[in-house]
């Protein structure tokens, strides 16, 4: 994992190139939460305890260690990338808090988008505002069509999902 990251590296890649390997690492960092998602659906159970097999877990803790670096990177990146790099701090808001309010300018930079709405759910987990997250929830699941009602999940873990599928 550290080899891909460090293609995200300035001149190593392509801007447009390191948005594509971003996608991909979003894409990984979902895995575990996908895996618990499809549970639950399957259980729809308000005892449901999820399982995460071992690939899930490892996939997500790899990134988990590159999260850091990543968003370090976040005034070198262009907006399409921040983006991708504020999905990122969303689903590793241990090291994403510091993003927050550049995050919230952001969404504040394209109001009344899908963008703006993921952005905002992003900035919304990253502030710990839970009543905030839980109502985005609701309202992109409702547009996005996704059927994310009562299937016993914490609002960060359903927010974690809707952004790992979010598309611009």
């Amino acid at each position: 994992m550290r080899h891909l990251t460090r293609l995200a590296a300035p001149g190593t890649l392509p801007a447009r190139r390191r948005l594509k390997l971003y996608e991909q690492i979003v894409r990984g960092a979902g895995t575990m939460t996908r895996q618990i998602v499809e549970q639950a659906f399957r259980a729809k159970d308000p005892d449901f305890h999820p399982v995460v097999d071992e690939l899930g877990r490892r996939i997500h803790r790899a990134i988990d260690c590159e999260v850091p670096w990543l968003l370090a990177r976040w005034d070198a990146e262009p907006p399409a990338t921040r983006y991708l790099l504020a999905v990122l701090a969303a689903i590793y808001p241990q090291h994403g808090h510091h993003l927050r309010d550049h995050i919230g300018t952001m969404a504040a930079d394209c109001p009344g988008t899908k963008q703006s709405a993921y952005l905002l759910l992003a900035e919304a987990v990253l502030r710990d505002d839970e009543e905030r997250t839980t109502a985005l929830v609701a309202e992109i699941s409702a547009w996005a069509r996704l059927d994310l009602d009562d299937i016993g999940l914490t609002p960060q873990l359903t927010a974690a999902f809707i952004l790992t599928d979010c598309r611009k």
